[in-house]
């Protein structure tokens, strides 16, 4: 598998509440890209 280096904007966005991928998950992807933000969403009350 090859990887490349991207310059573009990237934002990951998680839900709070996901029960199958927990949002650390979310947090460790945007930690793994370069100038990556994160976005947790969380439900509606």
């Amino acid at each position: 598998m090859t990887f490349h280096i991207t310059s573009v904007a990237t934002l990951v966005v998680h839900a709070a509440e996901d029960i199958l991928i927990p949002p650390e998950a979310g947090r460790v992807t945007a930690d793994l890209i370069p100038g990556c933000k994160v976005q947790i969403i969380s439900p509606s009350p």
